[in-house]
């Protein structure tokens, strides 16, 4: 049986997704942009938390626009160079909110406080569903959209599924990103990673890509971590269902995280200084697309865009 329940603390709201047979529960919060905070599921040595959230409401005030944790990237995952770009032959400028690289990052909803419009549990999974509804207020974009996220937890693990609306009456570029930050042990020392990686893009200081690539498949194989240091943009095998895998050779916890690379071509890898976790991002597309077009879509009025991305053991 699953079951879906409303807490009230440590955060404003919690909503956690329950397996009453396996103990295994993921922990929404809505008003902390939609996030997926906690994710607990069975391990080897039992119960076990892969994602690495915010442990209250001030955490959350106070690192989120640092962190990023588990934020949902929209209209534009990554970074937007000096936050300006051109579309249809105008020129626009969104808010600079890295300012170490003075770039616009990580789109616009990341910090806003979503709806829940709709919940539902049986004896298969537990789904809910957050909605955003964004009015085209800011100079720098424009452009309505609706954005939904339905969260379904069943025996398979957690399922993230997205859908885009583009509520105005013009089109506009749009990107969509996840920015989990996974783990299978207290540090990734001793994980292996596996992903289907082809090319790394080169970037300059602030983190925008030259233009350049080289080939890149150090982990396509399951390959210790160790002292690797990456806060890098990928390019993933095309066409194909993608499993990125993480296990622990001291846990022996393991993790997959699986989605098509029609969905989402494009990956951002970050290992944070404490090395505690690692940022998995799956992107529609490069880092400062608005710009470079890489990967870039336009939204049409009225269009829906879809999108999804499972994560289980």
């Amino acid at each position: 049986m699953f079951t879906i329940n409303e807490l009230h603390s440590p955060f404003r709201t919690i909503f956690r997704l329950q397996n009453s047979n396996t103990r295994e529960y993921a922990d929404i919060l809505p008003e902390c942009g939609g996030i997926l905070n906690v994710l607990y599921l069975q391990m080897p040595q039992g119960l076990y938390n892969i994602i690495d959230g915010f442990a209250s409401d001030a955490d959350f005030i106070a690192n989120n626009s640092s962190s990023f944790k588990s934020n949902i990237l929209c209209p534009f995952p990554n970074r937007i160079r000096k936050g300006t770009y051109t579309f249809e032959n105008k020129l626009y400028t969104l808010p600079i909110n890295f300012k170490s690289e003075q770039n616009a990052i990580h789109g616009l909803v990341y910090d806003k406080t979503f709806t829940v419009t709709q919940s539902y549990s049986d004896n298969t999974h537990a789904a809910l569903h957050l909605e955003y509804s964004y009015a085209g207020d800011i100079v720098g974009f424009p452009f309505p959209f609706v954005i939904t996220i339905q969260y379904t937890l069943s025996n398979k693990g957690l399922q993230l599924h997205t859908r885009i609306t583009n509520t105005g009456s013009s089109p506009f570029p749009l990107g969509f990103g996840w920015h989990h930050y996974f783990r299978v042990n207290n540090s990734i020392t001793h994980t292996a990673l596996a992903v289907p990686t082809t090319v790394l893009y080169d970037v300059d200081s602030a983190m925008i890509p030259t233009g350049h690539t080289q080939p890149y498949t150090a982990f396509t194989e399951l390959r210790q971590i160790e002292n690797t240091h990456l806060d890098t943009c990928f390019a993933v095998e095309q066409n194909k269902p993608i499993h990125i895998v993480l296990k622990d050779s001291v846990t022996k916890h393991s993790l997959t995280i699986q989605y098509h690379s029609t969905d989402f071509p494009f990956l951002q890898i970050y290992t944070p200084p404490h090395r505690s976790s690692i940022a998995i991002e799956p992107m529609t597309c490069a880092p400062n697309a608005f710009n470079n077009g890489l990967g870039l879509n336009i939204a049409q009025p009225n269009i829906s865009y879809n999108y999804t991305c499972s994560i289980y053991t």
